[in-house]
């Protein structure tokens, strides 16, 4: 999600400018840029024409129709020309802690950038669209990387100083953060586990807030569900009996994308054009990544670029959650560089195969951060409702049972004998739990 205005007035204006001309530009200028009752408003305008009527030769015309409609006589005070507002901008001062200010700053460096707003405001003028279009293409590029070659460097006192937002939690396990904005997250399984029925009601719950399982969703967010597996017939069943009643969120589906598809993820054409429909989004679920980038997942130079982009998506404030296949030994598929810049990666295996219904573990397999209230839980569904309990519990009730039988057993022999207790020192663990539990009960 794009950094609330982060522009100041003269960079809202000249933007606004574009982004009513030219719908391609929608792809760089998102309406969250924007402040101001009017300003906002256009932007809004402007959006829900493009998106109503995207292949309308006459599209341009209808938003200009909409948006005169709404300014009436204020037109004057929202146009500026492009020279005038390209001199406010420039005449900015400067400071290396102000954001718009060196914004500002590096675009004033290059002479080169301030010839290609006047040459575009000029092509704009003339109603020459395509050429404005591809020099602001060119401009969009130095938007994205604050208009310099050169990194930025910090130092460590300044960044120590520096007010960076805090990333908000999105979805909790009593007061510990799980998914978070600026995180890339993973939940993958062997097919057939459940982990797209999973994952579409957590979009569900997100879009509405509230609580799923043990985990609680403070706020409504905006969620963007993309599918490249499953036709729509099936996920509108699903959705039916997934979803809360009021949940409301954005799908891209395989078969609303006509003979073309879904482009591959991999490729920069296919990331060009799944950021065209994010918008406003919050939370992006990439449902999954053997159908939308369909790469061979266990060679390291395909990854590395596919990992790039979804850390540029983090960047952009995106809380990303892609679902993956298991291997036939249950780990996730791939190469391991895949999992480096992972916050959580969630592994479902199903419990019981004999039920006829979804079962299912649910373990945690990397957690970035204090792992308080972080515990994996048996998850079922069935007769249209979720429920979980602690996997810990069954761990103990089975220990407990076992004890029953075999009171004089040691720990050694106990995780012998039952290996998803864990190594001895576990089972010891539990024991002195149990032995604890049986003192209180007294």
């Amino acid at each position: 999600m794009p950094q609330e205005h982060p522009y100041d007035e003269a960079f809202q204006r000249k933007l606004l400018h574009l982004f009513v001309r030219k719908p391609k530009i929608r792809e760089v200028v998102q309406p969250g840029y924007f402040s101001g009752p009017i300003h906002t408003e256009i932007a809004r305008l402007v959006a829900e024409v493009y998106e109503k009527h995207p292949k309308d030769t006459l599209t341009k015309e209808a938003v200009l129709t909409r948006v005169k409609e709404f300014l009436g006589s204020k037109r004057r005070d929202i146009w500026p020309t492009y020279k005038s507002e390209i001199k406010k901008v420039f005449a900015q001062s400067t400071s290396d802690d102000d954001f718009v200010a060196e914004q500002a700053t590096s675009f004033a460096k290059e002479k080169r950038y301030r010839q290609a707003l006047v040459t575009m405001e000029r092509l704009v003028t003339n109603g020459n669209y395509e050429g404005a279009d591809r020099v602001f293409a060119k401009l969009a590029t130095q938007f994205q990387t604050n208009g310099s070659n050169k990194p930025k460097v910090w130092s460590s006192l300044k960044f120590l100083k520096a007010d960076f937002p805090s990333r908000e939690a999105l979805v909790k396990i009593g007061d510990t953060p799980l998914f978070t904005t600026q995180s890339i997250n993973e939940i993958f399984a062997w097919r057939g586990t459940g982990k797209s029925m999973l994952s579409l009601a957590l979009a569900g719950v997100l879009a509405t807030g509230g609580r799923f399982l043990n985990w609680k969703v403070p706020r409504p967010v905006k969620v963007l569900y993309v599918d490249g597996e499953l036709p729509n017939k099936q996920i509108q069943e699903r959705m039916e009996w997934l979803l809360p009643r009021k949940a409301r969120f954005r799908l891209i589906t395989l078969d609303s994308q006509a003979l073309n598809g879904i482009p591959s993820l991999d490729t920069e054409k296919g990331q060009a054009w799944l950021e065209a429909g994010l918008r406003d989004t919050e939370v992006l679920f990439l449902d999954s990544i053997a159908t939308l980038a369909p790469f061979a997942t266990n060679e390291e130079d395909k990854w590395l670029p596919f990992v790039a982009w979804l850390n540029r998506l983090r960047s952009r404030g995106l809380c990303i959650i892609r679902l993956q296949q298991a291997g036939k030994g249950g780990l996730q598929r791939g190469h391991s560089r895949a999992d480096d810049g992972l916050d959580v990666q969630i592994k479902l295996a199903t419990k019981d195969t004999d039920l006829d219904h979804l079962n299912c573990n649910l373990t945690y397999e990397k957690f970035r951060g204090q792992r308080r209230d972080v515990q994996p839980v048996a998850v079922e569904f069935k007769h249209n409702r979720w429920e979980y309990r602690p996997l810990n519990h069954d761990k103990m009730q089975l220990l407990k049972d076992y004890m029953k039988l075999n009171p004089n057993a040691s720990t050694r022999q106990v995780s012998k004998d039952i290996p998803s207790l864990g190594t001895n020192i576990n089972v010891w663990k539990m024991k002195k739990k149990l032995k604890d539990q049986e003192k209180k009960a007294r």
